[in-house]
């Protein structure tokens, strides 16, 4: 009786994602354009905390998310942030750089619903937008908007390792963004397919692929831990990665 009840409640799961698994966000803009001036002609420049737009915001999976971003971005971002004001800390008042990120629109789907639905869940997807002002006066100098998403199938295949690698790259887009643009306005990718640059597009099945399967059976490990998966799935699961499936 109880597996029975198991089985149905997978297959109410399974259908109610299955029924929103199409991942429709995306950009049509495959580059963005330069600021209207280098970042490096502020005197001081100020990172605000990423932050989810409201018809984003009160979901867990999008909280939990929004957490990994922050983490990556003031990893990345943050050594700069520090060197360029320790640079001009003698230059007196002037104008100030204000960067505000928000995140826009995001589907995650975790580790746990890759283990129950695998790829029925659908594809990840996160649009970041950054605001860059003039904090004295507002005025805008850029804003530009980083995409990033990780497939159904490779999502399934490393046990959500690269869903949370897209969480890595939208923040890998936004400090590239300001980097290249702090000496001269160039622009810069904003991660769409097709989009030229080092780290753009999508994992291709060779990346997914690439994704060790330590990593992939550390991931499992904590799912079990957490009692989030039956030891019955976690054992079916960690022979499937070490048979290399």
């Amino acid at each position: 009786m109880k597996s029975h009840l198991v089985v149905v409640s997978l297959l109410a799961l399974g259908g109610g994602v299955l029924a929103g698994c199409a991942t429709h966000i995306n950009t049509t803009l495959s580059r963005n354009p330069p600021p209207t001036e280098c970042l490096s002609g502020f005197e001081r420049v100020e990172l605000s905390p990423v932050k989810l737009a409201p018809s984003c915001a009160g979901q867990p999976a999008n909280v939990r998310a929004l957490i990994k971003i922050q983490e990556n971005v003031s990893l990345n971002i943050t050594p700069a942030l520090a060197r360029w004001n320790a640079a001009k800390k003698d230059a007196g008042a002037g104008r100030t750089l204000l960067i505000e990120p928000t995140v826009t629109e995001i589907k995650f789907i975790n580790a746990n619903a890759r283990v129950w639905v695998g790829p029925i869940a659908g594809s990840s997807a996160v649009i970041l937008r950054a605001k860059i002002t003039e904090k004295e006066t507002g005025r805008i100098v850029a804003t530009p908007v980083f995409y990033s998403r990780a497939s159904a199938m490779g999502g399934t295949f490393t046990v959500g390792v690269t869903d949370n690698l897209m969480l890595t790259r939208i923040a890998d887009r936004l400090t590239d963004y300001l980097l290249n643009n702090y000496d001269q306005a160039v622009g810069g990718p904003t991660g769409t397919d097709g989009s030229s640059g080092s780290r753009v597009g999508p994992p291709s099945t060779r990346m997914m692929q690439s994704v060790p399967a330590k990593d992939r059976l550390k991931e499992l490990e904590s799912l079990r831990k957490e009692g989030l998966i039956t030891q019955e799935t976690y054992e079916k699961r960690r022979d499937e990665i070490v048979k290399g499936r």
